[in-house]
């Protein structure tokens, strides 16, 4: 509360932060002087939190609104998920060791489709914690939202580079990418939902450049050092560039803006190619009817991609799914690409089925491997109910766990998903319907667990705090100054890597272009190996590297305090945004911030 007057004022305070009350303050402002006015809350548990405060003194008033977000330090996360048709065998199911009470519980969805609403796939893109162009995209497919595609295809302009490709980020010193220019190209076209003329000319332009070998683009190319010896030697992930410029031309293909004479311009070898490789020339011939030799050439990649492929039951292994250099490409998109392909090509009608069961059956607590097979995924199964499910679905289903039971009445559409508490113990977890048809059924458990050890797969990662500014020795204030050291070790060559790393709320991260960032404070640059692209939230910072070789590489930042209290941060992650199997997490202890 600041006093502009030349006479002490007394002043007295009162608000709401959300549905709390705050009692009132009463302070006394000396002439030209300020006082800072506090309240102790206790958080929500999450969402956003709305400060009202009212400041009145002798015939005058004033008022402030801020909006706040809570995030919770343990979130409720999808912990297991099972996918089978009503009538199956009850299984049991239990919260896991050590989930918070009352949070969480058994999402039940019933759908007439094998691909149903992917409840899964929607609450995971949903809080998906990074954005880059190609998330931005992908979350707007995976949730059915025209509103944010719109929003991401207005900002594509500024995303690209020189060429016309695509960058990751908007960012001058980011090359533009061939494989992520193809894709959302690739995702205009599959989805229906446009991007702006200019900027799509441009890309499709670049992409065709790059196709006939006018335009050059290597991937990643990371340094990789001997600690012992300090020699250093390249490692190169650009892979084989025909299969690159395959798949640039397959998004081009489906686009609509490919032409016979482009199919011409690769050389083909698919024996020696990843399947993923064969699928996209495949789609080339299946696009391009006026293409020399089509049909002999279209038989040959079918009968290579019929041999990779092992089908047992519900299970579908594909062999050498996609090459380690194809960033965008994985296991599960490749399995989104062949369901697509088979329900172009009249031959793969009997497999189509089992393609898209198979493609549900891969998902991993209710979601696909990366970003893209989510978005793709997610299309791919669109496709198939169009094609395939039509057949009605009546009656009454009902869920039972333990001694809960629910009734679920199906009238037009899908019903609406259920949640049922967790039960005492392990409860038996039935679903029987009673009626016409058999309704798929998704079941998704979610519970809040704290992370109570360090988590390492691909990567090491340590993290230190140290003292800038300190008010009082050994303890932090509201005020003081610290400065982060993120260390993380990958166990092998990896493209787009994030640390995020969480902040207090009321913490300002220092060393951004905003006015009152303290670049003295926030020191010289002292990372060898900068990141590529860094976004400081106001709850996290996210520093995403295009490239990591295997030797270490350190991130160090500073934040200045601005608020009092006792904080429980979320775990420090490191992750591999296309490599999911990578990642680590570190635990974070409570962090106790006293008044100035």
């Amino acid at each position: 509360v600041r006093n502009t007057t030349a006479a002490a004022m007394p002043v007295r305070l009162t608000g709401r932060a959300g549905a709390i009350t705050l009692p009132p303050l009463a302070v006394t402002v000396p002439a030209g002087g300020a006082r800072t006015a506090a309240w102790r809350v206790v958080a929500p548990l999450a969402g956003p939190v709305v400060w009202q405060v009212t400041a009145r003194a002798a015939g005058a008033a004033d008022r402030i609104e801020v909006a706040q977000a809570v995030l919770p330090a343990v979130p409720v996360t999808v912990w297991a998920a099972s996918f089978f048709q009503a009538g199956s065998p009850p299984f049991p199911v239990a919260a896991p060791a050590g989930a918070l009470p009352g949070r969480g519980g058994v999402e039940v969805a019933l759908s007439r489709s094998i691909g149903g609403g992917l409840p899964g796939v929607r609450a995971a893109m949903a809080a998906y914690p990074y954005d880059c162009i190609e998330q931005r995209f992908a979350i707007a497919v995976a949730l059915g939202d025209r509103v944010r595609w719109d929003a991401a295809a207005a900002a594509l302009a500024g995303y690209l580079d020189a060429d016309g490709l695509v960058r990751f980020f908007p960012a001058d010193w980011i090359y533009g990418d061939d494989a992520l220019t193809g894709h959302l190209l690739r995702l205009s076209a599959l989805s229906g939902w446009p991007l702006p003329t200019t900027t799509r000319a441009r890309m499709v332009e670049g992409l065709t450049r790059f196709v006939t070998g006018r335009l050059e683009r290597s991937h990643a190319a990371v340094l990789v050092i001997d600690k012992a010896s300090g020699s250093g030697a390249i490692e190169d992930l650009s892979g084989d560039g025909p299969p690159r410029r395959m798949a640039a031309l397959a998004a081009l293909a489906i686009a609509g803006d490919a032409t016979p004479a482009l199919a011409d311009a690769i050389s083909v070898v698919p024996d020696a190619w990843s399947t993923s490789s064969i699928i996209d020339w495949a789609m080339v011939l299946d696009a391009l009817p006026g293409a020399a030799q089509r049909e002999a050439r279209l038989a040959q990649a079918e009968a290579v991609l019929r041999a990779r492929l092992d089908v047992q039951g519900s299970t579908l292994r594909i062999a050498r799914p996609a090459a380690v250099w194809q960033t965008l490409a994985s296991p599960d998109t490749t399995r989104a690409t062949l369901l697509m392909l088979a329900l172009r090509r009249p031959g793969w009608q009997a497999e189509a089925p089992r393609l898209a069961r198979a493609l549900m059956l891969a998902q991993q607590r209710g979601a696909w491997d990366t970003t893209p097979a989510n978005a793709l995924g997610t299309l791919a199964m669109a496709a198939f109910g169009r094609a395939y499910e039509a057949a009605p679905i009546a009656g009454t289903t009902r869920v039972t766990i333990g001694s809960a039971a629910r009734d679920i009445a199906w009238r037009s559409g899908d019903p609406a998903p259920v949640t049922v508490p967790w039960q005492p113990g392990r409860a038996p977890l039935a679903v029987a319907h009673n009626g016409s048809g058999a309704p798929w059924v998704m079941v998704t458990t979610r519970a809040a667990v704290p992370l109570a050890r360090p988590f390492a797969s691909g990567f090491a990662l340590q993290r230190r705090v140290a003292a800038l500014q300190q008010a009082v020795p050994g303890r932090w204030s509201r005020g003081d100054v610290m400065r982060v050291t993120l260390t993380v070790t990958p166990r092998a060559p990896v493209e787009w890597v994030v640390i995020n790393d969480p902040v207090p709320a009321g913490a300002t991260i220092l060393g951004g272009s905003l006015g009152g960032r303290s670049q003295l404070l926030a020191g010289a640059d002292g990372n060898a190996e900068p990141p590529t692209y860094v976004e400081r939230r106001s709850d996290a910072v996210h520093a995403h590297y295009a490239a990591l070789g295997r030797t270490p590489v350190t991130y160090e930042y500073t934040v200045r305090l601005g608020s009092a209290g006792r904080f429980r941060l979320p775990p420090t992650r490191v992750e591999a945004l296309y490599s999911p199997e990578m990642q680590a997490m570190l635990p974070l202890p409570p962090l106790v911030v006293a008044g100035s």
